[in-house]
Parts: structure tokens; C-alpha cells; sequence
């Protein structure tokens, strides 16, 4: 079928299904009415949203580094780990689930950073605030933000959430095939989860529009109200 094949596992690094990039050319199945990407169909064996990939691979240096990145492809994962960066899974182009935050917090996770592409507006796919807060914490706990984005948890361990944004019209496979020793720069410059969100809730409103600014408050809010640190919730709320 003209397409580059690549086994999904699970994080016990058995094959659970696989994905299909269609490949350049004119040969059978090639051309633009073909999807890019095909994945396995949804099943008990192969859901997308309980597996991410390369966590088979990567789990060892997880718990090493209290450190996880997440990236959105399957190429953005193994150019990773081909230039010796073994704390890098995919979501395959899903936002971060529960499910997915329960895998990576078994691994002593201190540390999570999304790497999103330049354009803020795909970004919202892979990160929603709500969804990435669900994603870390258990249903029962309470999220607590403070100025640098780290959610404290029930047992006194805190993951820090942040977000690298990558240089215009570049991808991670890209930037670490071109420039390997960025990566890590990269990484270590990400954003703070709050901050990061003031950026992406900004760019989607007029805020020269009292109606938009209203919409802007209501959506920032509840992150503003969940610092606990007065001082460091006022800075924000004089930024709102």
C-alpha cells in the first residue's frame, strides 16, 4: 500500500497495532486523496489514548531523569532517541489523557514537557489546560499551580508542566536532525505551563475588544486562582 510502517507498542513493549505514512510517489495507494497517516483501528488491544510510543524504549531514562518530553510524531520520537535523547515519547498527534499521564507518573515523572510546533493555534490539539492538569493528577486531587507551573500532588511529589515551542515551520525531527545540541537547550527553555497559556489565550482573542478581554479573564482565571503564592497570584492577576 505505499506506506512506511511503524510498530506501535505498549509499554511492556508489546505490539499493540501500527501506523502508516504514506509514502512519496505515484505508485499504487500514492497521491493526495490518500490520508497521510493511518493508524490501527480503535480496539481492547489498540487504543490511542492509553499508549504512547516509544514509552517501551523510553521508560528507563524517565525514572532516571524524572524527565519526560512529549512530542506529536512517530518520527519526532525516533529521531530523538537516534541522537541519544531516551526520555522522548509521541501522542501521535492526540492531546495528552489521563491515561497517558497515568503511564508517565509510575516513572518517577518530576518534569513534563510538551514540544509543540510553532503555530500556537494547532497547538490547542495536543494541549488544553483542564486536560493536561487531568492528565498528571489523580480524580481525586485538587490541582495546585504555582508561578512556574508545577502541580504538587497527594504524596508530596510535584510534576512541573511546561511547554517548548519550536522555532517557525520547524518540527522536533527537523530540529534535532539539523542541530542535535539544540534539543537540549530547547528543552531546558520551556515555558511555564501559566505563562504559556497567558501566550496562547492572547493570540486567540482581539484584546483591543472589552468583549474579548471578558472571554480572556473567564478562560485565565481559574489558573490565576489556583496559585497559591499571593504575591506571585497578584504579578498575574495585574498581567490579566
Amino acid at each position: 500500500r505505499h506506506r512506511l510502517m511503524f510498530p506501535i507498542r505498549d509499554e511492556r513493549g508489546r505490539v499493540a497495532g501500527f501506523g502508516g505514512r504514506l509514502l512519496p510517489g505515484d505508485a499504487l495507494g500514492a497521491g493526495d486523496v490518500q490520508p497521510k497517516y493511518v493508524n490501527t483501528s480503535q480496539s481492547p488491544i489498540f487504543d490511542k489514548g492509553s499508549i504512547l510510543y516509544g514509552l517501551d524504549l523510553a521508560k528507563d531514562a524517565i525514572r532516571s531523569d524524572g524527565q519526560a518530553v512529549i512530542v506529536e510524531g512517530y518520527m519526532d520520537a525516533i529521531a530523538a532517541h537516534e541522537h541519544g535523547y531516551h526520555n522522548v515519547v509521541a501522542s501521535m498527534g492526540t492531546a495528552l489523557t489521563e491515561r497517558q499521564g497515568m503511564l508517565l507518573k509510575r516513572y518517577k515523572l518530576r518534569d513534563l514537557v510538551l514540544a509543540l510546533d510553532a503555530d500556537v493555534a494547532g497547538s490547542e490539539g495536543m494541549l488544553r489546560g483542564e486536560q493536561v492538569l487531568n492528565a498528571v493528577l489523580d480524580k481525586d486531587q485538587t490541582p495546585v499551580l504555582n508561578w512556574r507551573g508545577i502541580v504538587r500532588m497527594q504524596d508530596a511529589l510535584t510534576v512541573e508542566i511546561r511547554v517548548m515551542v519550536l522555532p517557525a515551520g520547524r518540527d522536533p525531527d527537523e530540529v534535532i536532525r539539523n542541530d542535535p545540541q539544540s534539543w537540549p537547550e530547547l528543552v531546558k527553555a520551556a515555558s511555564p505551563f501559566v505563562d504559556f497559556r497567558f501566550d496562547v489565550v492572547a493570540a486567540r482573542h482581539d484584546l483591543a475588544n472589552p468583549r474579548e478581554r471578558s472571554v480572556a479573564a473567564t478562560e485565565l482565571l481559574p489558573l490565576i486562582a489556583a496559585i497559591p503564592d499571593r504575591v506571585v497570584q497578584s504579578h498575574y492577576m495585574q498581567r490579566l
